[in-house]
């Protein structure tokens, strides 16, 4: 009878063990990027570098992966801001800019979201296009909220 326990013991915490260790693997995958994310995301972005130079806009500045950043505008001219993150179809991707004010009403109105543009592999691609009227201020700070995290590039041109 000692035996017959002893394997129910052992068939026990070896199903317990085998699940637990299929939990975190699925965990894990959850979490992690596609693995060819990294070589995607950079062919996508040398193809936006190349679509906006061609049609006249300068690189101002570029974000690794990140759900923060911000940025000055100027005014009379024209931005395009790219979101490149990682397809996942559990997670509604939620990216916008905003002026950044104390007043939310000011917030509120000067939010833009951006509208998908290009997949490629698993590189997903959103962009942002606004243009800036002549204000009184040499600049104005502005936010970008990302989320999930992406690859932001941020290019601009002379209206």
């Amino acid at each position: 009878m000692f035996l017959v326990v002893n394997n129910e013991v052992k068939r026990f915490i070896m199903k317990h063990t085998l699940l637990l260790l299929l939990l975190t693997l699925c965990r894990t995958l959850l979490y992690a990027q596609s693995p060819t994310f990294e070589e995607d995301a950079a062919k996508v972005a040398e193809e936006l570098k190349g679509y906006s130079i061609k049609n006249s806009y300068a690189s101002l500045i570029n974000y690794n992966t990140t759900q923060n950043a911000s940025f000055y505008i100027k005014p009379n001219k024209t931005y395009i801001i790219y979101f490149v993150y990682d397809i996942n179809p559990r997670v509604v991707p939620k990216f916008d800019a905003h002026l950044m004010d104390p007043d939310n009403s000011v917030v509120k109105k000067y939010t833009a979201t951006p509208e998908d543009v290009l997949v490629k592999g698993s590189a997903k691609v959103a962009a942002l296009r606004f243009t800036t009227p002549v204000f009184k201020k040499k600049k104005l700070p502005v936010k970008i909220d990302a989320d999930p995290a992406a690859k932001i590039y941020i290019y601009y041109k002379q209206r």
